[in-house]
């Protein structure tokens, strides 16, 4: 109920006080019991414990259109709770691995195919990227900093190969859904210090989710996260931010492939500088 008030409130564009109020009691109800269940996960309770997660991190991600961006903060509660999807799932397929009929694992074994580590973070997808990769002096702390940046450009690059192969809109949005579940824990450290270089790869992140942005829970999130990513940062990362900026005046990508012109080249669309 809480999600179905979300999106009432958001495809009627006025406020609804009433509807503001019950939603945030269905939400905090809704918390409450998943916190619960996840605590006494059971072959019984596993299949709709997944799906709420699911569905909670959608309206943690819807609610990115609400937020304040002066000053400029990363969505680390959207981060962190997306990421914490990864668990759950885990655990429900040890809990259901000898259950065929699980319905959460065709969500599963579906996902591996595009959105599995090694699909993700194959070194093949920085290439036309490794601008992205150019640290400056005294900004690599370790090799787990280098890791990060590298892991979020090769799921940049893993969206954009999608996109370029005209793969159906339905799994490029499960393609950027992915992204909170599967970032690093040191790549959410990294921009809760603020570091520019972790910036920038998020501006890029929302500069694909802006395609699709006619999704009710994608919306105008990805363009207001682009601008205000670039108003916060410094003259000298400002030329990486010119293909994010770019990406927010395109046409979104059309659910019907007719109407969809080609994404072009890696290399074509992201300059090296």
């Amino acid at each position: 109920m809480s999600i179905s008030c979300l999106y009432l409130l958001i495809e009627g564009r006025d406020t609804d006080p009433e509807l503001e109020l019950h939603r945030a009691n269905y939400l905090e109800a809704t918390v409450q019991q998943h916190r619960e269940t996840l605590a006494n996960m059971t072959k019984e309770n596993s299949d709709p414990a997944c799906f709420v997660s699911v569905l909670l991190t959608m309206d943690a991600f819807a609610n990115l259109r609400f937020r304040q961006l002066e000053p400029y903060e990363p969505p680390l509660h959207w981060l962190q709770m997306s990421r914490g999807l990864g668990g759950v799932f885990q655990q429900a397929i040890e809990l259901l691995k000898d259950e065929p009929g699980a319905k959460m694992r065709s969500l599963v074994d579906t996902a591996r195919s595009y959105v599995g580590s090694n699909v993700v973070f194959c070194k093949s997808n920085r290439e036309g990227l490794e601008h992205l990769l150019e640290f400056r002096e005294g900004e690599i702390q370790d090799e787990s900093d280098v890791t990060a940046y590298e892991n979020v450009v090769s799921y940049i690059g893993s969206v954009i190969r999608g996109l370029r192969s005209s793969e159906d809109p339905k799994m490029i949005s499960r393609r950027l859904t992915s992204f909170s579940v599967v970032v690093s824990a040191r790549y959410i450290e990294l921009l809760r210090f603020q570091k520019p270089r972790a910036l920038v790869l998020l501006a890029h992140f929302f500069a694909l989710a802006s395609c699709i942005r006619y999704t009710w829970w994608v919306g105008s999130s990805p363009g207001r996260e682009v601008r205000a990513i670039q108003a916060q940062l410094g003259e000298e990362w400002q030329a990486l931010m010119s293909w994010p900026i770019e990406q927010l005046e395109k046409e979104p990508y059309a659910p019907d492939e007719k109407d969809r012109a080609p994404w072009p080249e890696a290399t074509a669309v992201i300059p090296n500088v």
